[in-house]
């Protein structure tokens, strides 16, 4: 037994669940159980993988050191990232550390390592590169080494992976769609390598003729053995990943198609309800003078709209909170974002055309705030902010969920922090005031009205001034800057296999 893999993997443990105290002592919702039992998965692969049984064979077979790098690759780094290490690390931080953590999540670097195309070439590298270089030799006859080549192997392995598991602050988001073919494009060169190693007529490593006696035959045997499970057993789990990413893009579909028909509808019978409404409180304006009629409009409104969740007198219920210290600013930018009235009791309302008119959303503004305690205050935007602290503030607050270029991200237990790209300068201000679902409200001690003035400038030049001259913005580079790279990266393998087939 490797005592020092069993102190750090201890360590780990300890660490783990001091974040998850911390995390479930500053939030109303704790981190979900399922994350903890990743982790101890995690936890599990990973002794597998270093500890006895299996360590100690893996020096003198070449199966048993494939079985290794199997767990550590396509079990443990998976289930690592599943077990929502970077949301659990930014929710136990406190405010300014969980800021510098954002903009280093933010910055080019970050950002390069992360890129999929990266990950997904870096990844293939790793594996063809160590197993057809002087480095697997090397990991055999030098312990510190093989710790190096074991590191290596975990890292690009979580690169990998963090590309299609996206809980917390993802760089680069991806939908189902490309997702897929991540996944799909791996699936052939894991076959390819396994098949490479499997075809070969001579032992590649001197280290295992060695420990088999001497006996070429046997270590050839062994490294076909070896071959097989990685092509087998690799390309069944990266086949089980593909068919979980589409059955996750079709739940996610038909829950989609649920919400915006049941949204319809409701529009549907608030359209018909409103016009009778309408009908009913013009008679009655007319029948008594001097009644205000904005605030009967906005009564009748609310009634209808909103006093089923939020209660007849502002006093709230099991589905929705009470209105009654509600601020002007929050009424106005879930009424005119379209996220409320919402017909989805149960996850996130998405921006979309307000079923309300102006004058009626100033109705039931004025209707609200009459009995509301609520700040009375409105965001002043004149967009004329300073470009350059306002780029350094969106950075350092807004670009780990938003994204760089603002065009939105996962944040993890599918809730996403949406594009910005439909909302107004006015829109803006507003949520990073009212802190809208899972975003956090920034008040005037934390972002001064300068400051959102500048941020909201910076916004809107990301809104007006995207360029895509290749067509469409995948990656916010085009496709023809990603194509190459595809194509070359397909190229180089497909040539590296071309050589070793013919040295065989």
């Amino acid at each position: 037994m490797n005592y020092a893999i069993v102190l750090l993997l201890l360590l780990a443990i300890g660490l783990y669940g001091w974040l998850v105290r911390r995390y479930d002592a500053q939030r109303i919702h704790q981190i979900n159980r399922w994350h903890v039992a990743a982790f101890g998965a995690t936890i599990a692969a990973l002794y597998l993988a270093l500890e006895p049984p299996l360590e100690p064979f893996a020096d003198g077979s070449f199966f048993a050191h494939m079985a290794q790098h199997m767990l550590l690759v396509y079990v443990a780094a998976p289930l690592f990232l599943l077990s929502a290490p970077m949301m659990l690390l930014l929710g136990s931080l406190d405010l300014t550390k969980a800021r510098r953590l954002g903009r280093f999540l933010s910055g080019p670097f970050w950002r390069f390592l992360t890129f999929p195309v990266f990950t997904w070439l870096f990844f293939m590298a790793v594996m063809w590169g160590a197993h057809f270089s002087p480095l697997y030799e090397l990991a055999l006859t030098y312990p510190a080494v093989h710790i190096l080549e074991h590191a290596l192997f975990l890292t690009s392995a979580v690169l990998f992976w963090q590309a299609i598991i996206h809980i917390g602050p993802v760089s680069w988001p991806m939908n189902f769609p490309l997702r897929i073919v991540y996944v799909f494009l791996a699936m052939p060169q894991g076959a390819f390598l396994g098949l490479a190693l499997y075809q070969t007529r001579v032992a590649l490593y001197s280290h295992y003729v060695a420990s088999h006696g001497g006996s070429a035959a046997a270590a050839l045997a062994d490294q076909h053995a070896g071959a097989a499970l990685m092509w087998i057993a690799g390309g069944l789990l990266l086949f089980v990943v593909f068919m979980a990413v589409v059955a996750m893009w079709g739940r996610y579909e038909r829950r989609l198609g649920e919400q915006l028909d049941a949204q319809f509808d409701a529009q549907l019978r608030s359209g018909a309800i409103s016009a009778i409404a309408l009908g009913l409180a013009l008679f009655a304006l007319g029948a008594r003078p001097g009644v205000a009629a904005t605030l009967d409009q906005g009564r009748s409104l609310y009634q209808i709209h909103c006093s089923s969740c939020h209660g007849a007198n502002l006093q709230g219920s099991a589905n929705a909170p009470s209105l009654r210290d509600v601020s002007l600013d929050a009424i106005d930018f879930y009424l005119t974002t379209g996220r409320m009235p919402t017909s989805v009791l149960s996850g996130q309302n998405q921006h979309r055309t307000p079923i309300f008119s102006p004058a009626e959303i100033d109705a039931l503004i004025a209707f609200v705030m009459s009995r509301s305690h609520g700040s009375r205050v409105v965001p002043l935007v004149d967009n004329a902010g300073n470009l350059a602290r306002g780029r350094a503030l969106f950075i350092a607050n807004c670009a780990a969920c938003h994204g760089a270029t603002a065009t939105g991200g996962s944040v993890g237990y599918g809730w996403i922090a949406p594009s910005l790209d439909r909302a107004t300068v006015t829109q803006v201000a507003q949520a990073i005031r009212v802190g809208p679902g899972v975003m956090p409200q920034f008040d005037e001690h934390t972002l001064t009205d300068r400051d959102v003035n500048d941020i909201v400038r910076y916004v809107n030049v990301l809104q007006t001034d995207v360029v895509n001259a290749g067509g469409l913005p995948l990656g916010d580079l085009g496709p023809v800057a990603e194509g190459l790279v595809a194509w070359l990266g397909l190229g180089l393998l497909i040539v590296i296999i071309r050589l070793i087939g013919s040295s065989a």
